[in-house]
């Protein structure tokens, strides 16, 4: 009797594609490919398949599209392509949504007076920042001082809020921001002595 290969994954056109990317066409080499071979984009394991329409091209190429509703969150997937029985098999490979490298671009304010907010009355003491800059998240984009997690709002992709509390704000000195989807985006931002500047306390 006749059985069909077992398929083989050797490369991806690509392995990552940025969350919230335009559909897209992935070519799959590796050896073994058939005219029935399918090809699966795994997203959840529990979920029923998500299998795509294939272009055969040869035994050692494959193409697929995966549309846009597919990148919509981050994560690590899976591109599975299966030959059927008789014989047959399943091959995998990884394949990654990553988030958009942040960019910062300002924070307001940049410098804040040593002690801010030690004199506030309770629930009015902490201190707000605010970060501008593009590629922000709802849900990944974090923003950490001096390596912290500190709470953050996530007002728009260009625009978070943290909030410090008075024990960041105690002493002078430079501290770091950062703003984190991955890889870390880091700006200053100084906290000076409480100086006359000639007019209204920054």
């Amino acid at each position: 009797a006749v059985t069909n290969p077992t398929p083989f994954i050797e490369s991806l056109s690509q392995r990552h594609i940025l969350r919230d990317s335009s559909t897209f066409i992935l070519s799959i080499f590796g050896t073994n490919f058939i005219p029935e071979t399918t090809v699966e984009f795994v997203i959840n394991p529990l979920e029923p398949p998500n299998v795509k329409q294939v272009t055969y091209y040869s035994p050692t190429e494959l193409r697929v599209e995966i549309p846009a509703s597919d990148l919509t969150k981050t994560g690590m997937f899976a591109i599975v392509v299966k030959n059927p029985g008789p014989g047959g098999g399943t091959a995998g490979r990884q394949f990654n949504v990553i988030n958009p490298v942040p960019t910062t671009t300002n924070i307001n304010p940049n410098t804040i007076l040593a002690g801010a907010g030690s004199d506030s009355e309770p629930g009015e003491e902490n201190t707000f920042v605010d970060v501008y800059g593009t590629n922000f998240t709802p849900d990944e984009t974090v923003v950490l001082w001096d390596g912290d997690l500190r709470p953050t709002e996530y007002i728009s992709s260009t625009h978070l809020r943290v909030t410090l509390s008075v024990t960041d704000l105690l002493y002078t000195g430079t501290h770091e921001i950062t703003v984190e989807n991955e890889p870390l985006i880091q700006i200053s931002l100084d906290i000076f002595e409480g100086v006359d500047f000639g007019g209204e306390e920054p």
